[in-house]
């Protein structure tokens, strides 16, 4: 079974705060849960993952090749969801798929307004007068319309 993330003597200091050497495979087909008190470094973990930190040390690999030198790329294979969603709080859903469409070459339309039916998404209210739970489905459902392999989500529920 091949591994879609894998993590080797990661480390990432922060302030007092520290990761240390944290090892981690995720096989392909598995579903993995960090679980950690607040401030455990959970998030830190996934935001390294995507490349939006820079360990200080250790080795990210993602689908087998380097996270760090072929991130981009990798990043279209790839559904995340933030703890508290801040996409565009002026824009309508509908308004949101259109701008994330194009960043993903398997973006499908069709999957994200059956995700939009199914989690009865209010079409026509923006996003920042959304609540917070109708907030998160719309983030589930930009990240599930893309045909990711591998899902991150920070706190969905």
């Amino acid at each position: 079974m091949t591994n879609l993330l894998e993590i080797r003597h990661l480390s990432k200091t922060l302030g007092a705060f520290a990761l240390q050497n944290v090892e981690l495979d995720v096989p392909r087909g598995t579903i993995t849960g960090l679980v950690g008190a607040n401030g455990a470094g959970k998030s830190t973990l996934l935001r390294l993952v995507l490349g939006l930190m820079r360990p200080d040390g250790g080795e990210i690999r993602l689908f087998g090749w380097d996270a760090l030198t072929e991130g981009q790329a990798l990043r279209q294979r790839i559904g995340f969801v933030q703890e508290s969603p801040t996409l565009f709080g002026h824009l309508r859903v509908k308004e949101l798929g259109q701008l994330v469409a194009p960043f993903y070459r398997t973006w499908n339309e069709a999957t994200f307004r059956r995700l939009c039916a199914h989690f009865e998404l209010p079409p026509k209210t923006p996003f920042g007068k959304l609540s917070q739970g109708t907030r998160m489905k719309t983030a589930l459902a930009l990240a599930l319309s893309h045909e990711a392999e591998l899902l991150l989500l920070d706190e969905p529920t």
